[in-house]
């Protein structure tokens, strides 16, 4: 069988998201079991696939579809797989139509949470509609997508293959200058408005001298974005400046080492698909503190993490405060967390779930 991928941006690493990182890995590990192309503006590091190069070329929503049409006349796959993500409703409406005179089957993955508006709605229906089936990263994606096009999507979480560092946590804490003697509580992923990085920064700001004496928590902060400058400010502002590390971006394949060197790992988005970062914490077996959103409660539940009202600092340091004072509580929510991770969300399963969709 020949599968196509149909990327129009750029690839991971130079383009980081969860859709780019799924597909960097999923196009690798496809790449083993059949033949696979792939359309990109430029190719991925590991080699695997054919590359097939594209340039965005305006306006991309009458061009991309045609060069779509003349790069499948070519390659003749036997299915299409479409990253959906945010776009105008003619491009899609014009995919389908390609596809659908090509007798080409596709796939829709959607990595995108927000639904359409209903200005397109006839476009839009068509082109989920007509696929062969329509991939959800997620139940609240799947829920809102069924409710508003009447569709039964299949909800695939978009995990990627994790390894576990074989480095000790000093070396590793030295690696990326981290006081190994600190209580170093992370998040890991784009440093944005919606994943509320203030909040942490709050939590740690709200306690006592004598918590910070007795604690010594560290805050880490693992990846770039938009909000790195504006942490770093309320970090000064509320005097915690030296409590706050931020490590940059890190390469998908070390994140393992932070996952090593934390000793708690939060998240605190207003709202998730499948955090990937989150299925890592579960898999490294990390006591999990979580906001209780719709995406992140559909992944893990309270029997393997804490969870605090999003936005909420005090309730944060109080669960913090509590799992570092509960041995016993943080070693069940280890061990549940990383357990249910083996039952549910293993790579290998993943893989045989699209390929029986193919």
């Amino acid at each position: 069988m020949k599968v196509h991928f149909e990327i129009k941006k750029g690839v991971y690493p130079s383009v980081v998201g969860g859709m780019e990182v799924f597909n960097y890995y999923f196009i690798k590990e496809l790449a083993k079991l059949t033949e696979v192309t792939y359309t990109a503006t430029q190719p991925y590091d590991h080699g695997c696939g054919k590359f097939i190069k594209t340039h965005s070329i305006r306006p991309t929503k009458y061009l991309d579809p045609i060069r779509l049409g003349l790069n499948l006349l070519i390659h003749r796959p036997d299915i299409v797989i479409i990253s959906y993500s945010e776009a105008h409703a003619i491009m899609w409406n014009l995919y389908n139509r390609v596809l659908t005179m090509l007798n080409i089957p596709y796939l829709i993955v959607i990595h995108h949470g927000k639904v359409p508006s209903n200005n397109n709605f006839k476009s839009y229906s068509r082109f989920f509609r007509s696929a062969k089936a329509v991939i959800a990263v997620s139940v609240d994606i799947k829920n809102n997508y069924d409710t508003l096009f009447g569709i039964n999507c299949i909800v695939i979480p978009p995990l990627v293959p994790f390894q576990k560092s074989m480095d000790d946590r000093i070396t590793l804490c030295q690696k990326y200058n981290l006081p190994s003697t600190a209580t170093l509580i992370g998040m890991i992923g784009t440093i944005k408005g919606m994943k509320n990085p203030d909040t942490l920064i709050h939590a740690i700001g709200r306690m006592s001298q004598p918590e910070i004496n007795k604690y010594n928590p560290i805050i880490v902060f693992a990846g770039t974005g938009p909000s790195v400058d504006k942490m770093k400010k309320l970090a000064i502002d509320l005097k915690i400046e030296n409590r706050v590390f931020f490590l940059g971006f890190i390469p998908k394949h070390q994140v393992g080492e932070i996952m090593k060197v934390l000793d708690y790992y939060v998240i605190a988005s207003d709202y998730e698909g499948t955090s990937v970062s989150l299925l890592e914490a579960m898999y490294n077996g990390k006591p999990i503190i979580a906001s209780n959103v719709i995406g992140i409660n559909d992944t893990i539940s309270d029997k393997e993490c804490r969870f605090f009202k999003a936005r909420n600092s005090n309730e944060l340091k109080e669960q913090i405060i509590t799992l570092l004072e509960d041995e016993k509580l943080r070693n069940t929510i280890s061990i549940n967390a990383q357990k249910k991770y083996n039952q549910i969300y293993d790579y290998r399963i993943m893989l045989q779930q699209y390929l029986a969709e193919f």
